[in-house]
């Protein structure tokens, strides 16, 4: 009788659609920058992106067929300019950089982040990337969108541009 039970309710699980794809990423003490930034990209884009791992292989998705709900294919392009919209990826030798030369805990990890406005700024040829970021074990007191705590933070792009920092767009 146990046998026949399991069978059914496996059938019955087989027959079913299968559900839409749920975030790959995990909070971890209510932060994440994977989780988020996916997240992002499916409220913005419309799509579920494919798993790439740790922060620091995002820029692996390059050319990665990415789906909306309604089986829409678009592709992830990796792109050297900053561009609103998009998600900023950073490698581990750009955090280092970032933080005075020196590594903090888990950079190895690199660091993905939501740019949601790019703006000119003097001296001539400058920008700041306004991002959208979360981390892992985030510190208390930032805002809190569906259980992961996120800020809203800028960084200064210079005229070449940064080592060890891209971005993420979609395109058809």
């Amino acid at each position: 009788m146990r046998k026949i039970a399991l069978f059914v309710v496996i059938a019955l699980t087989l027959a079913l659609p299968a559900p839409a794809l749920a975030n790959p990423y995990t909070l971890w003490d209510g932060g994440n920058c994977c989780w988020y930034a996916w997240e992002m990209a499916k409220q913005h884009w419309g799509v579920d992106l494919p798993w790439a791992g740790d922060a620091r292989c995002w820029r692996t998705l390059d050319g990665a067929a990415a789906y909306t709900v309604t089986g829409q294919v678009y592709h992830v392009r990796a792109v050297n300019k900053p561009v609103a919209g998009s998600i900023m990826v950073f490698q581990p030798i750009a955090l280092d950089a970032l933080n005075g030369g020196k590594s903090f805990t888990n950079d190895h990890y690199g660091h993905v982040a939501w740019v949601y406005a790019v703006d000119n700024i003097q001296p001539k040829g400058w920008q700041v990337i306004c991002v959208r970021e979360s981390g892992i074990w985030p510190p208390k007191g930032w805002d809190v969108w569906h259980g992961c705590e996120y800020r809203d933070n800028y960084y200064y792009w210079p005229p070449g541009g940064m080592k060890g920092v891209g971005f993420l767009t979609l395109g058809r």
